[in-house]
């Protein structure tokens, strides 16, 4: 008994406290947190190990925090004209705010590669502006 029970006992969830991104969560594959410093206030996920983030994912972040509202702006447009009929229909797109940051690998984050998603009050769509050399370059929905 004593061994089924620590095969199935829920693990507690790790959780760090970073000097950059402050108390974060891990799922297993990613690290996330809210971040509720303005103007950035979104969750915000970082692909990497147990280990936690890299230098280089804290460099970054720093980078898109310093030029947030113009990243913030052209992922805004770049959302809106290339939704589909669909999320034109379901989500609000004049209320749209950012939903989560997602920051991946060091070498994503030296490419300028990161993903910025949207959502309005109702939440039933969150739509994407996947970032490639620091502008808006792929579009997704997820319903």
């Amino acid at each position: 008994m004593g061994l089924i029970n620590r095969l199935f006992k829920r693990q507690p969830p790790v959780v760090i406290d970073d000097p950059v991104f402050g108390r974060l969560k891990f799922d297993g594959s990613s690290w996330s947190t809210d971040w509720n410093a303005l103007p950035l206030a979104c969750t915000i996920g970082i692909v990497a190990g147990r280990e936690g983030p890299s230098q280089r994912q804290r460099e970054f972040f720093g980078e898109l925090e310093h030029r947030w509202a113009e990243l913030n702006a052209a992922g805004l447009a770049f959302v809106r004209a290339n939704a589909s009929e669909f999320e034109l229909e379901h989500a609000d797109m004049a209320e749209l705010a950012p939903y989560a940051l997602v920051i991946c690998s060091d070498v994503d984050c030296d490419a300028g590669k990161f993903t910025i998603e949207y959502t309005d009050s109702v939440a039933d769509v969150v739509c994407g502006a996947g970032f490639k050399g620091g502008v808006p370059a792929e579009y997704y929905a997820d319903d």
